[in-house]
């Protein structure tokens, strides 16, 4: 069965001349392919897919084996503290305890801190370093930077510390080290920033008494008189007593100190809502807290509000009754108020306000600073945890580079191959030389269901081949790939088929056909060339098979072997022949080949399994110095199963070897093909003289053949 090479599906005998073939077309015969790396891969892995696969596997769990024990166990220790971007408040909202803006910007400076050098040399100085159980061993501070990993998710107040390390009493050391190092770092900054804010206020403080003290020795200040305090009589007439008022917040505020302090503290509250309700929204943790502390200061003035009114008006009760019980004539000492104190200047009293609230800030950050900070050390990494993915990774790296390894070996192995062993890699290499390739499975005594199959292979070849007058070279790169058993079953196709068909053995050196049929001692083509009628060399039987052994002149077949005298002999059999197959010798081993490819129709090329291509394009070479046409390969003896793969069929034909038919014993010394190609077109062997007086006269007749009787003497 013929696969076509060429761009068309059918094989076609329109070949262009080798002569126009460049150099780079045959070094692709020699060489690996080139152009899609996928179909280089499938040519060098074809065939081998099975093997390839096992090695590949076999080698990767090796991998996975050595590198599950190479890499060893790893300890990692977490720990984790947490920064609160808020606290909440003890007496009031603070920039102590208020939100962080920008509270993920703080984070990540954390992290950089961390990890600066500063805080990895204090903890490389850290006393765990120096416990028994680590050996001494101590990580540079390279080492420990280069294992410890901080990160922390957004949104997130927590601080994740990792290390990660063979030994786990060094991992817990890592991280606890470093925890160490920076929160001393933290609370260290902390403590020199609340002390530094503490001094200015005090200073503050100390500046602000100073200008009262000042401002309440000026002689230019009006001093209060100091009223008369103790028990009197009413006077006779009663006073006019007015009710007192509920008096408004703001109003009070004037001459109340505390009240004031009470005011300004809320607006401050409210100032604080409008400006973070942008930055965090109402729905944020602070914002509540806000929301409440603004309700809580408005409820704590209207209760002071509320306390103050109930003085006066308990004030104003105690003055009514004293008066009606002077009216009844009791004489009751009553005691009034001292008057309040004449309004001090706006200087002293702003001077006052600023002195309370500067003490009342001193006072905040004082109990603040004795509250919980905003660190806090929730994991400290006593207990490491074994990492499982470094050895799964190490493990899976090993097995990919061992899968890899073999894979790529075998690919390299396939691609240095230099003989062919499938059709498509025939069909690849010769697409640009012949339109078609041939492909014959390897036949054995064992299983003979491929013989019908290999019949039909040869008739596929014969209707390829056109059979007018053509005359075809069966020539091979070199020996041992069935030549001869491919030209003869071809010939008793095409003998089979009606077409008078003659065959050379051309071979003279080797002789197989002639060996194999018997016909050593048989005028043939070597006489036929040195003088003798080509009637008289001419095997034939009734079913138009005819031979032309290699002759008897063997030494003097060389020298006959020119253009002209191959020309004048084919241009003779041509008239009375339809088709003439000649079996070359090998197109590198001898001159023969080429001297006959410059004269026939086309050269019909043979190989078989595990033929070189270096061989195959040296092959071609030759055949393109002849100016020969390549009319189509035969890839013979395939392996059955790349038969299979590469040629679609039906199921296999009748086993063409259970007929009774007994096949000449000269037909079987050629092979098992030539064997079942007899049996399939039961071809005797009964050979005689051709004698043809058509051709001839009677005289020419009896020169003749007394010429090949002396000859055969």
């Amino acid at each position: 069965m013929a696969q076509s090479a060429g761009p068309s599906s059918a094989p076609a005998l329109q070949q262009p001349r080798p002569s126009e073939s460049t150099d780079a077309e045959l070094e692709s015969v020699s060489a690996a392919p080139s152009g899609d790396w996928t179909r280089q891969i499938h040519r060098a892995l074809r065939g081998r897919y099975r093997i390839t696969f096992v090695v590949t596997l076999l080698l990767s769990v090796v991998g996975f084996s050595l590198g599950w024990e190479w890499s060893g166990l790893l300890y990692r220790s977490e720990g984790m503290i947490r920064i609160a971007s808020a606290l909440p408040p003890v007496l009031k909202q603070t920039d102590q305890n208020q939100p962080i803006p920008m509270f993920d910007s703080f984070i990540q400076a954390q992290q950089e801190l961390m990890t600066s050098r500063a805080v990895l040399e204090a903890a490389t100085l850290d006393p765990l370093w120096s416990a028994k159980r680590l050996g001494g061993q101590k990580l540079a501070v390279e080492e420990l930077a280069a294992g410890l990993k901080v990160d922390a998710r957004n949104r997130s107040e927590n601080i994740r510390i990792s290390f990660t390390d063979p030994q786990p009493e060094v991992a817990v050391a890592a991280v606890r080290s470093t925890i160490n190092a920076y929160q001393s770092a933290y609370l260290r900054d902390y403590a020199e920033r609340e002390q530094r804010r503490l001094k200015l206020l005090e200073d503050y403080r100390a500046t602000l008494k100073a200008q009262l003290d000042a401002a309440s020795i000026d002689p230019n200040s009006p001093q209060p008189i100091q009223p008369a305090v103790g028990p009197q009589r009413v006077p006779t007439t009663r006073p006019t007593l007015r009710a007192p008022q509920k008096p408004l917040a703001t109003v009070l505020a004037q001459t109340d100190a505390d009240l004031k302090r009470l005011l300004s503290e809320h607006e401050r509250l409210a100032d604080e809502i409008d400006r973070d309700r942008i930055n965090y929204g109402l729905a944020h943790p602070s914002m509540q807290r806000l929301e409440k502390d603004l309700e809580l200061s408005a409820r704590r003035i209207d209760r002071y509000v509320d306390d103050y009114y109930a003085l006066q008006l308990a004030r104003y009760q105690e003055q009514v009754r004293a008066l009606e019980a002077q009216e009844a004539g009791e004489e009751t000492p009553v005691v009034l108020a001292p008057p309040p104190p004449p309004p001090a200047s706006p200087v002293i009293t702003q001077l006052r306000a600023q002195i309370d609230d500067v003490n009342q800030r001193i006072d905040i950050l004082k109990t603040e600073a004795a509250m919980p900070k905003r660190f806090e050390v929730v994991k400290t990494g006593e207990f490491p945890v074994v990492v499982p993915d470094r050895r799964i990774k190490t493990a899976a790296v090993g097995a990919a580079g061992s899968a890899g390894l073999a894979l790529g070996a075998m690919v390299l192995a396939g691609l240095l191959r230099r003989q062919y062993n499938f059709c498509a890699d025939v069909v690849d290499d010769l697409a640009s030389w012949t339109p078609y390739v041939a492909a014959i499975p390897e036949l054995s005594s064992s299983d003979l269901r491929y013989e019908a199959d290999a019949v039909q292979c040869i008739h596929h070849l014969r209707q390829a081949l056109d059979a007018h007058s053509r005359a075809y070279m069966v020539s091979s790169a070199s020996g041992g790939c069935g030549q001869s058993s491919v030209t003869m079953s071809l010939a008793l196709s095409f003998a089979a088929a009606g077409t008078r068909t003659l065959l050379i053995d051309a071979d003279t050196g080797a002789r197989g056909m002639t060996t194999a049929l018997k016909m050593e001692n048989e005028v043939g083509l070597a006489d036929v060339l040195s003088g003798c009628e080509p009637e008289f060399c001419i095997k034939t039987n009734r079913h138009g098979l005819n031979i032309l052994p290699a002759g008897l002149q063997i030494d003097q077949a060389g020298l006959a072997f020119t253009q002209a005298q191959i020309a004048h002999l084919l241009e003779r059999l041509r008239q009375k022949f339809d088709v003439i197959l000649i079996d070359a010798a090998p197109m590198l081993s001898s001159a023969e080949p080429g001297v006959i490819a410059r004269n026939v129709d086309g050269v019909l090329l043979t190989m078989a399994k595990g033929q070189n291509r270096r061989m195959i394009a040296r092959a071609l070479r030759e055949t393109q110095h002849a100016r020969a046409i390549i009319i189509g390969a035969v890839f013979n003896r395939v392996s059955t199963a790349d038969f299979d793969q590469s040629i679609p069929q039906r199921p296999h034909l009748a086993n063409v070897g259970a007929s009774n038919y007994a096949v000449p014993p000269e037909l079987l010394a050629m092979g098992p093909l030539v064997k079942a190609m007899a049996i399939a077109v039961r071809a005797p062997l009964d050979l005689r003289r051709f004698v043809d007086t058509k051709m001839i006269s009677d005289s020419r007749f009896d020169v003749a053949q007394q010429a090949a009787e002396s000859i055969a003497a």
